[in-house]
């Protein structure tokens, strides 16, 4: 057997210090029991894997979303509950972990009600208690009833419809009961005849190929994202009619106004025309009052525009002095 190369005598020696041992190696003998004795102690053990893992597990606590019992909180107790009840299937996690996970998530008027429960209380006393104070009381019932009576309002697009309808069916199950199956038909016959009438009316047929829940929900998404795409928002529309409106509204003003100068110019005109002419007949007729008439046409041809009141005042005179 020829002797090791300077390179591979150096890998030999690195491979040794990778695995953070060195042989006895006194004689050749030695170095074969001493291998013997390694190999088996890393097939019983896996000490030879074990000083070079291939991956970290980090214990990361759970979290459970913030719930405060206030209308307010974006997190209603339903929701709350079903995240803690997933992180019951969760066998890893004790019983004094979830206690710490939940009081941690509590705000407000729930953090009150932990209180009564004390820094080391159990956890199913805790949920047992928000339960009471923040659970619905509804009925099973009733919230069917309500569930049927939901119809989408104006300002609410299908997913925020259907997410509502989910909720009430959700509390509505927990009283109930209802199975899979039948809670998917629930949901999907109640999603299309609860629409807007312009979105039902067009998706009739939808309805009638039948399918999940699912299945209808995303073609009515499809149908509200074209729909939308092909008409302007209200918002839009509104506006435009506004202005409209307004310029409409200023024109008919200026309108109105100009007609009324017009029609008071043109009644100006025609009233000192009718006294002129009734003035030179009493004039011819009574020749005591000429020289009272004329002084009362220079009156009135001195201005430009007459004042309805004194129009009126004059001809008053007039009439007296031709009785």
């Amino acid at each position: 057997m020829s002797e090791p190369t300077s390179e591979e005598v150096r890998q030999l020696v690195s491979a040794f210090q990778k695995l953070k041992t060195w042989p006895k190696a006194d004689s050749a003998e030695e170095l074969v029991e001493w291998m013997s004795s390694y190999v088996q102690s890393a097939d019983t053990s896996g000490s030879s894997k074990a000083d070079f893992p291939t991956s970290i597990t980090l214990n990361q606590p759970p979290k459970l979303p913030f719930f405060s019992g206030d209308s307010k909180c974006e997190t209603t107790f339903d929701v709350w509950k079903h995240q803690y009840n997933c992180l019951l299937k969760n066998e890893s996690l004790s019983r004094r972990v979830l206690f710490r996970v939940a009081q941690q998530s509590l705000r407000g008027k729930a953090a009150t009600v932990a209180m009564s429960v004390g820094p080391d209380g159990d956890v199913n006393e805790l949920v047992a208690k928000l339960e009471d104070m923040f659970g619905s009381v509804v009925r099973g019932q009733s919230l069917l009833s309500e569930f049927y009576r939901a119809r989408q309002t104006e300002d609410e697009d299908v997913t925020s419809w259907a997410c509502r309808l989910e909720e009430i069916l959700n509390r509505a199950s927990a009283h109930d009961g209802l199975t899979p199956t039948s809670r998917d038909e629930l949901l999907h016959n109640q999603l299309w005849s609860g629409l807007r009438a312009d979105l039902r009316d067009k998706s009739a047929y939808l309805f009638d190929q039948g399918g999940s829940f699912g299945n209808l929900l995303r073609s009515l998404r499809r149908m509200e994202a074209d729909m939308s795409e092909r008409q302007p928002t209200k918002k839009t529309i509104s506006k435009a009619a506004t202005s409209t409106e307004t310029s409409e509204l200023q024109e008919m003003k200026g309108m109105i106004k100009q007609l009324s100068a017009d029609v008071a110019k043109l009644k100006n005109s025609l009233l000192v025309t009718m006294l002129n002419l009734r003035h030179s007949s009493s004039h011819i007729d009574t020749g005591d009052n000429s020289s009272h008439n004329s002084h009362n046409r220079a009156r009135l041809s001195s201005k430009d525009s007459v004042n309805h009141q004194e129009v009126n005042q004059f001809v008053s005179v007039v009439d007296n002095q031709d009785t």
